[in-house]
């Protein structure tokens, strides 16, 4: 959002940006290094089944 591409109107509707400002997310590698590890313990950690 610093770059200046979501339109203002969207921006009005969401939460504060100190709210989720700090928020870190995995990089595509680091998603597909975990996904296995996710997927088979989802089940007993969540209680949903992932196929």
């Amino acid at each position: 959002m610093k770059n200046g591409k979501v339109p203002q109107d969207l921006l009005d509707k969401l939460p504060p940006a100190e709210a989720y400002e700090k928020a870190v997310f995995p990089t595509l590698d680091q998603q597909a290094a975990y996904k296995e590890t996710i997927t088979k313990g989802w089940d007993s950690v969540v209680g949903a089944n992932v196929q």
